[in-house]
């Protein structure tokens, strides 16, 4: 709506009690399907991403029924009631097994069943619009309200879910079944001590969780189209869909610190503060303690800083041969990779690295935050999508020369990620988690409503333009191969020495005990804001590579599916191995590339092998691998 029609409808009371009124039952269908997951978060501590999926599962339910019975009543039961028995099946045989685990894990299983149920829709109704109809008892005449239209039917869905809400808020706080549920909410393992059945008290809300999504879906159904992306989270894929196109941190000033904590820390090369001070007390009692060692006299050093000195050279010689050994790695590595093309004229395997480039980028970024830091962001994608549209609009409509672009395009994000992280490290675990999303759909929504600018939902057309540079011209396939692997190289080995420097066994301890690291004098804030700048950055060069290989941006690059599929790259690879997040680009690549071959249902097939490494191995595949070897080799050793 522009500002003169704004103004208008401000101005008109018809239009006021129109927009109003539509605005309440949107706001009440919300309502029903938040309260439902909010129950499920406040009990069970778990986050029902695909709880959107039960909205829909509501709608489709309750449209057979109506179609089969052609009654409204038992329409809205078909509705609720199917949504609370899939609710108290999903909960029993999936959920229950992932409850203590990991968030990541639980989210994974979550996002699996938003693949499926998709598809599932798919198969059982058809990828097609359908309609409920509006049932006839409420085909009459619209109620006229200060001049307003205001349909019977908006009355009745209106009514629904404040009956709802009040029957809700006086069982929580009333009933004994209410008083039950919310002691569990606080302290599980009490309710169980007093011998109160917890998986039944656990599956009940899940079921009633779905209950109530389900039946705002069948509330909507009348006055809503129906098609398998109608949750509110509707699944989407696009990993598929392009493929043929072508550091520790210092805390501050020594006399910032508080006088009661040790002497200023050792940072030692590859050691996080803790694991290089031994020493040092977890409560921080050694203040009053008289000096057992020498201290500094003058410019002299003293005995304790003389017997680190010799423990700190070999520790130092042996990070510098890991960074010669890294770079060595890196080198063969591209010189591999860059002599591809000498050996196959297979432009679909040239392709087919470039978008490993692309996503491997992304997803090892997004390993900084998630496997070295602990921070777990469903928004990260609004980086990928925003290194390939401010690359491609910068090429589009300033002509610089790619580098300068390049350059600018991550000065862009780094301004962009500083301020959104400074939001958001702020925050812990599931909320970091959500509020990242919330920030990534804002970055969406803006790219789809500025069509002016962006070009819409039809992305960025009219190709980016590949000015040649230092002889090099990205219009050329091969050339646009090479610089692709290269900034792959880079990006690894920029990534790797961050994991390995002070900064990342810093960013370790922060991972395990936060208060600890606060307490030892280590700027948490500070710390995460700087990985989450930097883990940007490097998602930005994997947009960048995506823009010049389809030549162009579109809105599925920000969507929050795009940072649903890099979380379940490093959950396939394995998040405690470096090349974790790049063996998982691989295999789901080729995963999409095969499964899409033969059927076009591959939500299903995907949606199954998260299940079976989030439920069955309940690692990445490196991980498990890795792990292996060391049990292996402990074994070994025992005998």
């Amino acid at each position: 709506m522009d500002l003169d029609a704004l103004a208008g409808c401000l101005s008109s009371s018809a239009c006021l009690v129109t927009q109003t009124t539509s605005g309440l039952i949107i706001g009440m269908l919300l309502f029903l399907v938040a309260v439902g997951l909010t129950l499920i978060f406040g009990v069970l501590k778990v986050v029902n991403f695909s709880h959107g999926a039960f909205y829909m599962f509501g709608a489709y339910f309750a449209m057979t029924a109506y179609h089969l019975t052609d009654s409204f009543a038992l329409a809205m039961l078909a509705g609720a009631g199917g949504t609370a028995i899939l609710g108290l099946i999903f909960e029993r045989v999936f959920m229950s097994r992932v409850y203590g685990a990991d968030v990541l894990m639980q989210l994974l299983v979550c996002y699996a069943f938003v693949l499926i149920f998709d598809d599932v829709v798919r198969i059982i109704w058809g990828p097609e619009f359908k309609s409920m109809g509006m049932p006839a008892a409420f085909q009459v005449m619209p109620l006229f309200i200060a001049g307003g239209v205001v349909p019977p039917y908006y009355l009745l869905l209106i009514g629904v879910a404040l009956v709802a809400a009040i029957v809700l808020g006086i069982g929580l706080s009333r009933s004994r079944i209410g008083k039950v549920i919310r002691a569990a909410a606080h302290n599980p393992g009490m309710v169980s001590a007093l011998g109160i059945n917890t998986g039944l008290i656990y599956g009940g809300v899940f079921a009633l969780g779905g209950m109530l999504a389900g039946l705002a879906g069948a509330l909507a159904a009348p006055v809503r189209s129906l098609t398998p992306r109608h949750g509110i989270f509707g699944a989407d894929r696009i990993l598929h869909r392009h493929r043929d196109r072508r550091h520790g941190l210092d805390p501050g000033r020594p006399d910032r610190r508080a006088a009661d904590r040790p002497d200023p820390l050792v940072r030692l090369a590859r050691l996080s503060p803790v694991h290089g001070r031994s020493d040092v007390p977890v409560h921080g009692d050694r203040a009053g303690l008289q000096a057992h060692r020498p201290v500094r006299q003058g410019g002299g050093m003293t005995e304790l800083e003389a017997g680190r000195a010799q423990t700190l050279a070999p520790v130092r010689s042996g990070a510098a041969l890991h960074r010669y050994r890294d770079v060595l790695i890196a080198l063969i590595a591209f010189a591999v990779l860059a002599s591809l093309p000498l050996f196959t004229g297979s432009k679909a395997l040239l392709d087919f690295v470039i978008r490993c480039s692309a996503y491997g980028l992304f997803a090892t970024s997004l390993n900084l935050l998630v496997g070295y830091t602990g921070l777990t962001s469903f928004g990260h994608g609004m980086f990928f999508g925003l290194g390939a549209y401010s690359f491609g609009l910068i090429m589009q409509k300033l002509g610089l020369p790619i580098p300068v672009a390049f350059v600018a395009t991550l000065a862009i994000t780094a301004l962009i990620a500083a301020v959104i992280g400074a939001i958001c490290v702020r925050l812990k675990e599931i909320y970091f988690a959500f509020v990242t999303l919330a920030f990534q759909m804002l970055i969406h929504s803006t790219i789809l409503s500025w069509a002016s600018f962006t070009g819409g939902d039809q992305g960025l057309r009219g190709g980016i333009p590949r000015p040649a540079f230092l002889g090099i011209d990205l219009s050329n396939h091969v050339h646009l191969y090479v610089t692709s692997c290269a900034l792959l190289v880079l990006g690894l080995l920029a990534m790797r020495q961050i994991a390995q420097s002070p900064f990342g066994y810093t960013l370790r301890m922060i991972r395990d005990n936060a208060a600890r690291a606060s307490f030892l004098g280590i700027d948490v804030w500070r710390a995460k804001l700087t990985v989450f700048v930097l883990a940007a950055l490097f998602a930005a060069m994997g947009g960048m590579v995506m823009a010049l290989f389809v030549s162009g941006a579109y809105p599925e690059f920000a969507y929050w599916t795009i940072s649903g599929e890099a979380i379940f790259i490093n959950m396939l690879g394995g998040v405690s191995t470096f090349l974790g997040p790049m063996v998982g680009t691989v295999l789901l690549l080729l995963l999409n590339d095969t499964v899409t071959r033969y059927t076009e249902y591959h939500g299903i097939v995907l949606g199954v092998v998260i299940l079976f490494f989030a439920l069955g191995l309940r690692k990445g595949l490196l991980d498990f691998v890795a792990e292996w070897f060391a049990h292996r080799r402990d074994a070994g050793e025992g005998r």
